[in-house]
């Protein structure tokens, strides 16, 4: 963390009571504040968490041996005897560590643009970053430290000059953004889409809506919205009357082939993937207010990689970045890795979706396959979680598009890609065409991998996704080390 707090500060922001503290105590600065004691430097601040399968107060003397200068704790019975530091007792730890990140954040004063959305929005707030990088001092979520203690955590490792801080804030759960918006107070808020994933936590998909929607509950009559018009229905309808109301300023963006695109405000046209380079795609962005077409041609693949980048373009324009700026900044774009990621070797191109997994999300992936170039093209999915009562007929949905989107070798993998597989051969029933499917049970990854490998030559793309815990990431390693044996073996040295 760049920035210094001192102990009277931090007991200040977290309300905290000091045991034992001097007031020569309050004046020592801590340069750094820590969750984890394998991280923890000496003269830190140690903030013991307490997690559903973990209490990081079991670590209290690990911390004071590291050198903690406060300790943070409910539990001021677990602190260890002889420490020599400060214990400051709070009824939350976790809440004292987000109040101390409301502190911070009312303390440097950046202005604050807020990402959420069912699908892409770890990218869109890398594409925001990016943008903002080349204007202001500005820092980004790292990874996806997206939720109540990433979040916080990264408003802590904001430096005291910080001009602008891009926020991903993700949930499981209704009441979680505006928790997290409540620390963060965002200037600007940008929803990139409502879809199904964590579903299993909702009761209807209005349920959804409304959770992700949280991230305009504190936006003012001077704050922002900036939505895909075209996309969830109901979030159009629920921004115009929420805008109105609250007196923010709306920014609409559409797809020009959208019937939203007659009222928003920014219009994007069709993406195209490159031909040379699948990892890159074309596009316009324009202003429906007589903005001339800006093109955009971006490191990032996927026929939505339009609509992310205008989501993300439009944020920009309320800091006074203009379009054409947006557009030569992207083109740096480094993006965060497993995320629809194209990697081409030896004439195989293997596209890395691995991060996680949702129906939305694969479809997107699987109709990027489908416009890539390829002599052959081959989906492996597995299951996708969190899907609640209809994971069954999502399952089913995804196998079917798969199918209708013209893949032509599908391999399943887990107990619930089972339903991927029947969705494929009902949509074959059903009168498309007729693919290798194939389904391998949990147990069966080696077995998998090894049939894959056989399957693949030069002029293959292979999509490959997952939810996390199917750890996807394994097939990609098998497949990127096969192609790059064969080119060894293509190798006359």
């Amino acid at each position: 963390m760049a920035e210094l707090f001192s102990i009277g500060e931090i007991v200040k922001a977290t309300g905290g009571i000091p045991a034992g503290t001097t007031a020569a105590d309050t004046r020592v600065h801590v340069p750094g504040i820590s969750t984890d004691t394998r991280t923890l430097g000496s003269g830190d601040a140690f903030f013991a968490l307490i997690g559903e399968n973990h209490d990081a107060h079991d670590h209290l003397e690990e911390a004071a041996a590291k050198g903690a200068a406060i300790l943070v704790v409910s539990d001021i019975s677990k602190a260890p005897d002889g420490y020599d530091g400060v214990v400051l007792v709070v009824d939350d730890t976790l809440r004292a560590y987000q109040e101390l990140a409301a502190y911070h954040r009312q303390k440097i004063d950046p202005f604050i643009i807020a990402v959420t959305g069912s699908v892409g929005k770890t990218t869109m707030k890398d594409m925001i970053g990016c943008i903002m990088s080349e204007r202001f001092r500005a820092y980004y979520t790292q990874g996806n430290f997206n939720n109540h203690i990433g979040l916080p955590r990264t408003i802590l490792e904001a430096a005291g000059d910080t001009e602008v801080l891009v926020l991903e804030m993700g949930m499981s759960h209704a009441g979680e953004i505006s928790r997290l918006c409540e620390i963060a107070l965002p200037d600007v808020s940008v929803i990139t889409n409502i879809g199904m994933s964590h579903r299993e936590n909702f009761d209807s998909d209005e349920g959804i809506l409304n959770a992700k929607y949280e991230i305009a509950a504190f936006l003012g009559e001077d704050g922002v919205l900036v939505i895909d018009a075209g996309g969830y229905p109901g979030l159009d309808r629920i921004a115009t009357e929420d805008s109105i109301k609250k007196g923010y300023k709306l920014l609409r963006v559409a797809a020009e082939d959208m019937p939203a695109a007659e009222y928003s405000d920014f219009i994007v046209s069709e993406a195209r993937v490159g031909d040379e380079d699948a990892a890159i795609t074309s596009f316009e962005v324009w202003e429906r207010q007589g903005g001339e077409a800006v093109h955009f041609a971006i490191p990032v693949p996927g026929v939505y990689a339009g609509i992310s980048a205008a989501l993300a373009a439009a944020a920009c324009t309320c800091a006074g970045i203009p379009l054409a700026d947006s557009a030569k900044a992207l083109v740096n774009l480094k993006r965060t890795a497993h995320r629809l990621d194209p990697i081409m070797i030896n004439g195989i191109l293997v596209i890395d979706d691995t991060y996680n997994a949702s129906p939305d999300s694969v479809k997107s992936g699987l109709e990027y396959l489908k416009n890539v170039k390829a002599e052959k093209r081959i989906a492996v999915l597995a299951d996708m979680n969190e899907l609640g009562g209809d994971s069954e007929a999502m399952h089913r949905e995804v196998g079917s598009a798969a199918v209708i989107m013209g893949t032509e070798i599908l391999y399943t993998y887990g107990e619930k890609a089972r339903w991927i597989a029947d969705g494929a051969e009902a949509a074959v029933a059903g009168g498309q065409f007729v693919p290798k499917i194939l389904w391998y049970g949990p147990d069966e990854k080696e077995r998998m991998m090894e049939h894959l490998c056989s399957d693949i030559r030069k002029g293959c793309a292979i999509y490959v996704k997952g939810s996390r815990s199917m750890k996807m990431e394994e097939v990609v390693s098998a497949l990127t080390g096969y192609a790059a044996d064969a080119e060894d073996e293509d190798d006359p040295s």
